[in-house]
């Protein structure tokens, strides 16, 4: 699950790793602003912080995208079937991205980017919700000293 704030330039991640038979879960509250991520262990409690230094890019159409075309997500064949997106791309300061929105209301689909910091990042999003119910998401426990 993600969480994701771009006036505040905030993210929260519940994520679930799984090597073998073991599996951990963790929570990444990243504060751009504050340049601090936190990664907490679910089930140990246990809270690394460091020092944030990859720049917050927002997950959004930047001005000065390319765009790539519009085109369908599973088929035409049913209005049920598939949807419209919309496909943009192009260079930042770090990488380069290419990621595609829905036609209606340009919320995000899927987001690749290539920086030399982060190395390939890819994201798929789906059940996306426009808000978010509880902002508590971003504040780390107390347990977390910067």
């Amino acid at each position: 699950m993600i969480y994701y704030n771009a006036t505040g330039k905030k993210v929260a991640i519940h994520e679930e790793e799984s090597e073998g038979q073991q599996r951990e879960f963790y929570d990444e509250i990243a504060l751009y602003e504050k340049k601090v991520l936190y990664r907490i262990n679910r089930r140990t409690g246990e809270c690394t912080t460091t020092s944030l230094d990859t720049p917050f890019r927002p997950i959004a159409v930047p001005p000065n995208a390319t765009y790539y075309g519009t085109y369908y997500v599973g088929s035409t064949v049913d209005p049920l079937a598939g949807f419209k997106v919309n496909s943009f791309g192009g260079d930042t300061d770090n990488g380069r991205y290419v990621g595609t929105w829905s036609y209606v209301k340009c919320v995000p689909v899927t987001d690749s980017y290539f920086g030399e910091q982060t190395g390939f990042v890819h994201w798929s999003f789906y059940d996306v919700e426009l808000s978010i119910e509880d902002p508590d998401v971003f504040i780390p426990p107390a347990g977390c000293h910067q």
